[in-house]
Protein backbone atom coordinates (compact mmCIF):
# COMPACT_ATOMS: atom_id res chain seq x y z
CA UNK A 1 0.00 0.00 0.00
CA UNK A 2 2.83 2.39 0.86
CA UNK A 3 3.87 2.93 -2.76
CA UNK A 4 0.39 4.28 -3.53
CA UNK A 5 0.28 6.77 -0.67
CA UNK A 6 0.80 10.40 -1.49
CA UNK A 7 3.18 12.80 0.19
CA UNK A 8 1.43 15.77 1.85
CA UNK A 9 -0.03 18.15 -0.72
CA UNK A 10 -2.49 20.80 0.41
CA UNK A 11 -5.72 20.51 -1.54
CA UNK A 12 -7.76 23.50 -0.43
CA UNK A 13 -10.68 22.49 -2.63
CA UNK A 14 -11.19 19.49 -0.34
CA UNK A 15 -10.03 20.65 3.05
CA UNK A 16 -10.14 24.42 3.09
CA UNK A 17 -7.50 26.77 4.40
CA UNK A 18 -4.76 25.23 6.54
CA UNK A 19 -3.91 27.64 9.32
CA UNK A 20 -0.72 27.10 11.29
CA UNK A 21 -0.42 27.73 15.02
CA UNK A 22 3.04 28.98 14.12
CA UNK A 23 4.37 30.78 11.07
CA UNK A 24 5.82 28.05 8.85
CA UNK A 25 7.11 28.02 5.29
CA UNK A 26 4.54 26.00 3.35
CA UNK A 27 7.19 25.15 0.74
CA UNK A 28 8.90 23.09 3.45
CA UNK A 29 5.61 21.58 4.62
CA UNK A 30 6.44 17.89 3.97
CA UNK A 31 9.74 17.95 5.86
CA UNK A 32 9.42 20.74 8.42
CA UNK A 33 9.11 18.44 11.48
CA UNK A 34 12.88 17.88 11.44
CA UNK A 35 13.54 21.59 11.55
CA UNK A 36 13.61 23.95 14.50
CA UNK A 37 10.18 25.49 14.86
CA UNK A 38 9.53 29.09 15.90
CA UNK A 39 7.94 29.57 19.28
CA UNK A 40 4.16 29.64 19.22
CA UNK A 41 1.78 32.01 20.85
CA UNK A 42 0.38 30.80 24.20
CA UNK A 43 -2.40 28.25 23.87
CA UNK A 44 -4.57 30.19 26.33
CA UNK A 45 -4.35 33.78 25.20
CA UNK A 46 -6.46 35.23 27.99
CA UNK A 47 -4.82 35.05 31.40
CA UNK A 48 -8.22 35.78 32.91
CA UNK A 49 -9.41 32.27 32.03
CA UNK A 50 -6.78 30.66 34.24
CA UNK A 51 -7.22 33.23 37.01
CA UNK A 52 -10.99 32.70 37.07
CA UNK A 53 -10.57 28.93 37.33
CA UNK A 54 -8.17 29.24 40.26
CA UNK A 55 -10.52 31.70 41.99
CA UNK A 56 -13.44 29.28 41.65
CA UNK A 57 -11.26 26.48 43.03
CA UNK A 58 -10.17 28.55 46.02
CA UNK A 59 -13.79 29.52 46.78
CA UNK A 60 -15.09 25.97 46.43
CA UNK A 61 -16.21 24.46 49.71
CA UNK A 62 -15.09 21.06 50.86
CA UNK A 63 -17.84 19.32 52.84
CA UNK A 64 -17.31 18.47 56.49
CA UNK A 65 -15.84 15.08 57.14
CA UNK A 66 -18.31 12.33 57.99
CA UNK A 67 -17.85 8.66 58.83
CA UNK A 68 -18.46 7.77 55.19
CA UNK A 69 -15.87 10.26 53.94
CA UNK A 70 -12.96 9.36 56.22
CA UNK A 71 -9.92 7.77 54.64
CA UNK A 72 -10.43 4.47 56.46
CA UNK A 73 -14.13 4.19 55.57
CA UNK A 74 -13.52 4.95 51.93
CA UNK A 75 -10.79 2.31 51.81
CA UNK A 76 -12.67 -0.38 53.75
CA UNK A 77 -16.22 0.19 52.51
CA UNK A 78 -15.68 1.49 48.99
CA UNK A 79 -17.29 4.86 49.77
CA UNK A 80 -15.38 6.46 46.89
CA UNK A 81 -13.45 9.74 47.43
CA UNK A 82 -12.67 10.87 50.97
CA UNK A 83 -12.91 14.46 52.20
CA UNK A 84 -9.14 14.61 52.60
CA UNK A 85 -8.55 13.36 49.06
CA UNK A 86 -11.05 15.87 47.65
CA UNK A 87 -9.22 18.71 49.41
CA UNK A 88 -5.90 17.37 48.15
CA UNK A 89 -7.12 17.35 44.55
CA UNK A 90 -8.55 20.87 44.89
CA UNK A 91 -5.27 22.21 46.32
CA UNK A 92 -3.27 20.52 43.56
CA UNK A 93 -5.33 22.36 40.94
CA UNK A 94 -4.86 25.67 42.76
CA UNK A 95 -1.08 25.23 42.88
CA UNK A 96 -0.74 23.84 39.37
CA UNK A 97 1.28 25.94 36.93
CA UNK A 98 -0.74 25.86 33.71
CA UNK A 99 2.00 27.71 31.84
CA UNK A 100 4.31 24.68 32.06
CA UNK A 101 1.65 22.50 30.44
CA UNK A 102 1.03 25.23 27.90
CA UNK A 103 4.70 25.40 26.94
CA UNK A 104 4.80 21.64 26.42
CA UNK A 105 1.65 21.67 24.29
CA UNK A 106 2.98 24.55 22.22
CA UNK A 107 6.30 22.76 21.65
CA UNK A 108 4.48 20.32 19.34
CA UNK A 109 3.64 21.22 15.72
CA UNK A 110 -0.08 21.98 15.65
CA UNK A 111 -2.48 23.15 12.99
CA UNK A 112 -6.09 23.96 12.37
CA UNK A 113 -7.76 23.07 9.08
CA UNK A 114 -11.24 24.02 7.94
CA UNK A 115 -12.83 20.73 6.96
CA UNK A 116 -16.41 20.19 5.74
CA UNK A 117 -19.35 18.30 7.21
CA UNK A 118 -21.52 16.01 5.10
CA UNK A 119 -23.96 18.88 4.53
CA UNK A 120 -21.05 21.01 3.26
CA UNK A 121 -20.71 23.27 6.29
CA UNK A 122 -17.25 24.32 7.51
CA UNK A 123 -15.89 22.83 10.73
CA UNK A 124 -12.47 23.77 12.02
CA UNK A 125 -10.36 20.78 13.11
CA UNK A 126 -7.36 21.15 15.37
CA UNK A 127 -4.62 18.56 15.00
CA UNK A 128 -1.00 17.89 15.82
CA UNK A 129 1.11 16.45 13.04
CA UNK A 130 4.54 15.19 12.09
CA UNK A 131 5.24 14.62 8.42
CA UNK A 132 7.99 12.28 7.33
CA UNK A 133 10.54 13.08 4.63
CA UNK A 134 10.19 9.56 3.23
CA UNK A 135 8.24 9.53 -0.03
CA UNK A 136 6.68 6.17 0.82
CA UNK A 137 5.74 7.14 4.38
CA UNK A 138 2.38 5.77 5.49
CA UNK A 139 -0.11 8.39 6.72
CA UNK A 140 -1.79 7.46 10.01
CA UNK A 141 -4.68 9.31 11.63
CA UNK A 142 -4.89 8.59 15.37
CA UNK A 143 -8.23 9.30 17.06
CA UNK A 144 -8.34 9.97 20.79
CA UNK A 145 -11.13 9.06 23.18
CA UNK A 146 -12.99 10.51 26.14
CA UNK A 147 -11.71 11.62 28.53
CA UNK A 148 -8.61 12.34 26.54
CA UNK A 149 -6.98 14.64 24.02
CA UNK A 150 -4.65 14.69 21.04
CA UNK A 151 -1.54 14.45 23.25
CA UNK A 152 -2.32 10.80 24.05
CA UNK A 153 -1.16 9.55 20.67
CA UNK A 154 1.46 12.10 19.74
CA UNK A 155 5.04 10.86 19.29
CA UNK A 156 8.04 12.65 17.81
CA UNK A 157 10.11 9.61 16.81
CA UNK A 158 7.92 8.01 14.11
CA UNK A 159 9.77 9.31 11.06
CA UNK A 160 8.57 6.47 8.82
CA UNK A 161 5.01 7.73 9.05
CA UNK A 162 2.98 10.86 8.57
CA UNK A 163 1.29 11.19 11.96
CA UNK A 164 -1.96 13.18 12.13
CA UNK A 165 -3.63 13.42 15.54
CA UNK A 166 -6.83 15.48 15.39
CA UNK A 167 -8.94 16.76 18.26
CA UNK A 168 -12.53 15.52 18.15
CA UNK A 169 -15.12 18.23 17.40
CA UNK A 170 -15.64 20.16 20.63
CA UNK A 171 -12.25 19.15 22.07
CA UNK A 172 -9.15 21.33 22.44
CA UNK A 173 -9.21 23.87 19.60
CA UNK A 174 -11.58 22.09 17.19
CA UNK A 175 -14.96 23.66 16.55
CA UNK A 176 -17.91 22.29 18.50
CA UNK A 177 -20.50 20.22 16.60
CA UNK A 178 -23.32 22.23 14.96
CA UNK A 179 -26.38 23.16 17.01
CA UNK A 180 -28.95 22.78 14.25
CA UNK A 181 -28.76 18.99 13.84
CA UNK A 182 -27.56 15.77 15.42
CA UNK A 183 -23.86 15.11 14.94
CA UNK A 184 -22.91 11.44 15.10
CA UNK A 185 -19.79 9.29 14.95
CA UNK A 186 -20.33 8.98 11.18
CA UNK A 187 -20.30 12.78 10.92
CA UNK A 188 -16.99 12.97 12.78
CA UNK A 189 -15.54 10.33 10.47
CA UNK A 190 -16.74 12.28 7.42
CA UNK A 191 -14.98 15.43 8.66
CA UNK A 192 -11.77 13.56 9.46
CA UNK A 193 -11.76 11.81 6.09
CA UNK A 194 -12.10 15.19 4.37
CA UNK A 195 -9.20 16.38 6.50
CA UNK A 196 -7.02 13.49 5.34
CA UNK A 197 -8.04 14.04 1.72
CA UNK A 198 -7.22 17.72 2.03
CA UNK A 199 -3.76 16.85 3.36
CA UNK A 200 -3.14 14.81 0.22
CA UNK A 201 -3.84 11.33 1.57
CA UNK A 202 -6.95 10.55 -0.45
CA UNK A 203 -5.28 7.55 -2.12
CA UNK A 204 -4.93 5.70 1.16
CA UNK A 205 -4.26 6.05 4.87
CA UNK A 206 -4.27 4.03 8.09
CA UNK A 207 -6.47 4.87 11.10
CA UNK A 208 -6.07 4.04 14.77
CA UNK A 209 -8.41 4.77 17.65
CA UNK A 210 -9.15 4.06 21.29
CA UNK A 211 -12.28 4.61 23.38
CA UNK A 212 -14.61 6.95 21.45
CA UNK A 213 -11.86 7.26 18.86
CA UNK A 214 -12.26 3.56 18.08
CA UNK A 215 -15.80 4.22 16.88
CA UNK A 216 -14.59 7.07 14.67
CA UNK A 217 -11.87 4.81 13.29
CA UNK A 218 -14.37 2.02 12.62
CA UNK A 219 -16.64 4.49 10.78
CA UNK A 220 -13.70 5.64 8.65
CA UNK A 221 -13.10 2.06 7.51
CA UNK A 222 -16.79 1.30 6.98
CA UNK A 223 -17.70 4.43 5.04
CA UNK A 224 -14.56 5.81 3.39
CA UNK A 225 -12.54 3.73 0.88
CA UNK A 226 -9.42 5.82 1.42
CA UNK A 227 -9.10 4.29 4.90
CA UNK A 228 -7.30 1.04 4.08
CA UNK A 229 -6.29 -0.37 7.48
CA UNK A 230 -7.52 0.22 11.03
CA UNK A 231 -6.32 -0.65 14.52
CA UNK A 232 -8.72 -0.48 17.49
CA UNK A 233 -7.71 -0.30 21.15
CA UNK A 234 -11.30 -0.58 22.32
CA UNK A 235 -14.30 -2.32 20.88
CA UNK A 236 -17.63 -3.65 22.05
CA UNK A 237 -20.68 -4.84 20.18
CA UNK A 238 -23.89 -3.14 21.34
CA UNK A 239 -27.35 -4.46 20.55
CA UNK A 240 -29.18 -7.75 20.99
CA UNK A 241 -28.09 -10.66 18.80
CA UNK A 242 -30.69 -12.38 16.67
CA UNK A 243 -31.98 -15.86 17.46
CA UNK A 244 -30.41 -18.53 15.28
CA UNK A 245 -32.33 -20.44 12.63
CA UNK A 246 -32.89 -23.22 15.15
CA UNK A 247 -35.13 -22.63 18.18
CA UNK A 248 -34.18 -23.99 21.62
CA UNK A 249 -36.23 -27.13 20.88
CA UNK A 250 -34.30 -27.78 17.69
CA UNK A 251 -37.18 -26.86 15.40
CA UNK A 252 -36.92 -24.18 12.75
CA UNK A 253 -37.67 -20.76 14.22
CA UNK A 254 -40.79 -19.03 12.93
CA UNK A 255 -40.79 -15.34 11.98
CA UNK A 256 -42.64 -14.58 15.23
CA UNK A 257 -39.82 -16.18 17.23
CA UNK A 258 -37.07 -14.23 15.55
CA UNK A 259 -35.74 -11.28 17.54
CA UNK A 260 -34.49 -8.37 15.46
CA UNK A 261 -31.15 -6.88 16.41
CA UNK A 262 -31.43 -3.71 18.47
CA UNK A 263 -30.25 -0.53 16.83
CA UNK A 264 -26.86 0.29 18.40
CA UNK A 265 -26.75 3.58 20.26
CA UNK A 266 -24.33 6.17 19.02
CA UNK A 267 -21.58 6.39 21.68
CA UNK A 268 -21.51 10.18 21.39
CA UNK A 269 -25.08 10.34 22.74
CA UNK A 270 -24.09 9.47 26.31
CA UNK A 271 -21.34 12.10 26.21
CA UNK A 272 -23.77 14.74 24.98
CA UNK A 273 -26.22 13.84 27.76
CA UNK A 274 -23.62 14.06 30.54
CA UNK A 275 -21.82 17.07 29.06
Amino acid sequence: MADRLATPILDNSRCGDLRYHAVLDTAQYPDYPRRTLPRRHPTVRRRQDVDDLKTLLRLSRITKETFESTESSCKDNNFETSTARTAELRDAWVKDDWRKHEEYIDSNPQFTAVSKTEDDKPLKVHFAALFSQKKDAVPIIMNHGWPGCFLESYATDMHRYHIIVPSLPGYAFSDAPPLDRDFSIDDVAFVFNRLMEGLGFGTGYVAQGGDIGSFVTNALAANHPACKIIHLNFRFFPGTPTISDKSSSGAEATPAQETPAAEPQDPLLSLQMCG
